[in-house]
């Protein structure tokens, strides 16, 4: 499987509010499409949902978007091809998005 980095372009955008995490994410996944989904389904934050308040309006998650995330295979580093997809850095974020 490749290595893939996702960098948020502009870490400031408030567009990233809807991520838990809005820094380098190292992942290990067959393709840039399944990277993606991978950090969107681990980073995801749910808004607080008061009692007597309006719902709020869910932001766009943005591990999805190039736009928004930059996405590019890691040929050579320290992480190996082998094994099972797995989000690698940061390493306390791969157990979440198996659930």
């Amino acid at each position: 499987m490749a290595i893939w980095q996702l960098d948020p372009i502009d870490p400031s955008d408030h567009k990233l509010r809807a991520s838990t995490y809005c820094g380098r994410v190292i992942i290990r996944a067959p393709d840039e499409q399944r990277a993606r989904e991978i950090a969107t389904y681990a980073l995801r934050v749910a808004d607080e949902r008061i009692p007597g308040m309006e719902v709020p309006i869910v932001p766009i998650i943005p591990w999805a978007y190039g736009h928004l995330v930059e996405c590019e295979r890691i040929e050579a580093g320290e992480h190996k091809e082998e094994g099972e997809e797995a989000i690698l850095e940061p390493s306390e974020f791969d157990d979440r998005w198996r659930r």
